[in-house]
């Protein structure tokens, strides 16, 4: 269609036939195998937001007078804040371990993949910042990574104990190049076939995604009793608000603590009540 000919209603009718998934197909992925192209409700409000801008293009360009997706309405999205529980971060590290050897004089996974899950884990930083991270910006002495330009833009992210060790077995003195290497030397490592493997291995079902294990560490963080300030600074957020998604998780944390207080009252209670009994 031409651009001055694409109207509303054609946007609604494309915004429903990708969540009824009548746009999937299959595509070819390297290096073998396919890759599924599903519809859906989200996949559905990526599209009308990038359609958006594209019309708002054509009116900045004067290619036609008004933007046709303006006023249509998104699908209602559930938040996703999939995270592991201790009992699968436990069979994921167990796993990760296992991973590491030899079967029958093949390696199992390549270092460099669960090196990259371990760092998604322990860092919490997006799939991207971890697959593109080049030595050059990674200070072992300080225990720092530098993100140039990671999704909100630069910033020094300060290491844990765990991650640094994970880049330290990986150090091989190099001052620039990629931390994490697929076969191909300078090719970046594509995590997400080991983490299917890795994932059913440890019996972690298939709502973990890659992605999951942002959430996982942040929220750990703030039921280890981080502050949302505290925890969205690690995340790197500059928005507050987008690490009021982990709200709930800090209420819960503040419900221990407060349990803790009440425990202490209660022994004083108990206490008093039991010198009483004495007394009569």
């Amino acid at each position: 269609m031409k651009v001055q000919d694409v109207s509303r209603a054609d946007i609604e009718k494309l915004k429903l036939d990708i969540r009824e998934g009548k746009t999937a197909r299959r595509l070819p992925a390297k290096p073998r195998g396919r890759r599924l192209v599903r519809g859906g409700e989200g996949i559905a409000n990526r599209v009308l937001a990038l359609l958006s801008k594209m019309f708002a293009c054509a009116v900045d360009w004067e290619m036609r007078s008004d933007n046709p997706v303006q006023g249509i309405k998104k699908f209602k999205e559930n938040k996703k804040d999939r995270f592991l529980s201790e009992q699968e971060i436990g069979r994921l590290l167990k796993t990760l371990d296992l991973s590491d050897g030899y079967i029958d004089g093949e390696i199992r996974e390549l270092p460099s993949a669960t090196a990259g899950i371990r760092l998604l884990l322990f860092t919490g930083l997006r799939v991207s910042e971890i697959v593109n991270l080049d030595w050059l910006y990674v200070d072992l002495a300080q225990g720092t990574i530098f993100l140039l330009d990671g999704k909100t833009g630069s910033r020094l992210v300060p290491l844990n104990g765990l991650a640094l060790n994970v880049l330290k077995a990986l150090d091989r003195g190099k001052k620039r190049g990629l931390v994490l290497e697929s076969r191909a030397e300078g090719k970046p490592i594509a995590l997400t076939r080991p983490w299917y493997r890795i994932r059913q291995l440890a019996e972690i079902d298939e709502t973990a995604n890659l992605h999951c294990l942002r959430h996982t560490f942040a929220s750990h963080s703030v039921m280890a009793g981080q502050s949302l300030s505290q925890a969205g600074s690690l995340l790197g957020h500059k928005s507050a608000q987008t690490t009021l998604l982990y709200a709930h998780h800090l209420l819960e944390a503040q419900r221990q603590y407060s349990e803790q207080t009440g425990d202490v009252f209660r022994r004083i209670a108990n206490k008093v009540a039991g010198k009483q009994q004495e007394g009569s």
